[in-house]
């Protein structure tokens, strides 16, 4: 089935009728007609150069992994559905102080240029990075391993029931799924809590690797039931504040679950879906519950709140504008300086974060900017384009864009070419990250590289090499 974004003319043709309708809708409102014609002009270049793309992307079909249909949903929503929202709605405004049309213009002129380049970035991965290496790709089909993966489970789990017995070490959450009363009182200490996150994913991987070789060996149905039993119950470990990561895991699961088990899969889909959904809303409902304090009807403020965080989820434009403006404001323009650069790498890293000053780090600033400078809320995403245009310039406002979403092609690209289970997940997982780059600021993603991808294929790497498990039979 084609994605929309993916070259099918039928679909371009119905989204250019619903921009031109939505051109008619605009022209006979009252509207602000600077900031209109800017986002239309937004919507239509996407139309225009997801076009050209989709023609290209038909070529290499079987280079299309699930972060890549990741990437176009995103991109569909963030250049096409926002800006004809914002458009329909008049809503341009979010949280913090108002900004001037013309930074508003020069945002959606940002975010056209950010847009163009990760279209020339994915035709020159295609043309170039992807037709040099088609022999590298392996046939369909996850390798199970061979009877060392049983040496690795029991490990892992060994160090799970040690760790359980050390203060505070919150393995398994009190509340699978849903979030507790006292959630933020049930924090480890950072230190702690990063070797609890690096534990729950190794344990993973190797009991999925585990289930997985004692599936192929005597194909018994029941280790495939209890994968599925695994994925419900990681999903219950890792329930958190990040709807992200609840969600990379859901499509990484099921799309990993569907080349072992094949068909089988179908019949899963909808409860580890029901669960996903159960958790992210969950998690929602906590972050925006200082939103339904004083509500009449939940439901409908609920749904208000989130038409409303639309910008804020895929860095809108007003948040780019509030960006640039903060860059020139009296209070931060000193204060941001190459300093500011290096902590918002190093400030990532375990064990290094505790001596690098978080105060100095541009999301802090954006928060405080748009809050209040004595407040500790830091839930403030400073779009990604913004920071390439404040450590370099307009010129180069794309730079970190244009990184982090080259890296999330490449890592896809290793993880659909190879045949192990921890090298699939590992690398799709960190390219899910990356892709997203047109939404995050460099702060989270290379965070989650570091702080998270990293360190868990290393040490299942290790474990691997060790007891000489490469996961093939």
């Amino acid at each position: 089935m084609k994605k929309i974004g993916t070259g099918k003319p039928s679909l371009f043709f119905l989204m250019f009728i619903i921009w031109i309708v939505s051109c008619f809708f605009v022209c006979d409102q009252n509207t602000d007609g600077g900031k209109t014609a800017v986002l239309l002009l937004l919507a239509l270049s996407y139309l225009v150069s997801f076009s050209f793309l989709g023609r290209i992307e038909n070529l290499y079909k079987e280079f299309h992994g699930p972060a890549y249909h990741l990437f176009f949903v995103v991109c569909l929503i963030k250049y096409f559905v926002m800006p004809l929202s914002l458009c329909l709605s008049q809503s341009f405004d979010t949280i913090g102080p108002s900004v001037a049309s013309s930074s508003f213009n020069m945002a959606v002129m940002l975010i056209i240029y950010e847009m163009i380049c990760i279209v020339l970035l994915r035709v020159l991965f295609l043309k170039y990075y992807i037709s040099a290496r088609k022999e590298y790709v392996y046939s369909e089909g996850i390798k199970n391993g061979n009877s060392r993966v049983i040496l690795i489970f029991w490990g892992v789990v060994l160090v799970g029931i040690i760790l359980s017995f050390v203060p505070n070490f919150n393995i398994i959450p009190k509340n699978l799924f849903v979030l507790a009363e006292d959630f933020e009182g049930q924090d480890t200490a950072v230190s702690l809590g990063v070797i609890v996150i690096w534990w729950k994913y190794v344990f993973f991987l190797s009991t999925f690797s585990f289930l997985y070789y004692m599936y192929k060996k005597g194909s018994n149905r029941l280790f495939y039931y209890l994968s599925v039993l695994l994925i419900l119950f990681f999903l219950g470990l890792i329930t958190g504040t990040s709807r992200w990561s609840i969600l990379f895991f859901l499509l990484l699961s099921l799309y990993l679950c569907s080349k072992m088990f094949g068909s089988r899969v179908r019949k899963i889909i909808f409860p580890i879906s029901l669960v996903s959904l159960t958790t992210i809303i969950s998690i929602t409902l906590y972050k925006f519950s200082w939103a339904f304090q004083y509500s009449e009807n939940m439901y409908i403020d609920f749904f208000q709140v989130m038409m409303g965080q639309l910008q804020s989820y895929f860095s809108g434009p007003n948040l780019v504008a509030q960006a640039l403006e903060m860059e020139n404001n009296p209070m931060f323009v000193h204060r941001i300086t190459f300093s500011t650069f290096i902590n918002d790498f190093l400030g990532s890293i375990p064990s290094v974060a505790s001596s690098i000053d978080q105060t100095d780090r541009i999301n802090y600033y954006f928060n405080r900017y748009l809050l209040d400078w004595y407040s500790d809320n830091t839930s403030q995403i400073i779009p990604m384009t913004a920071v390439g245009a404040i450590y370099f310039n307009i010129l180069f406002s794309p730079v970190f864009t244009v990184l982090f979403t080259w890296l999330g092609f490449i890592f896809e690209f290793k993880g659909i070419s190879d045949n192990r289970i921890y090298n699939n997940f590992v690398y799709l997982y960190a390219a899910f990250w990356c892709v997203l780059a047109i939404c995050f600021c460099p702060q989270i993603i290379w965070g989650n590289l570091i702080g998270l991808v990293f360190p868990v294929f290393i040490i299942y790497k290790f474990l691997m090499a060790k007891y000489s498990c490469n996961e093939l039979s």
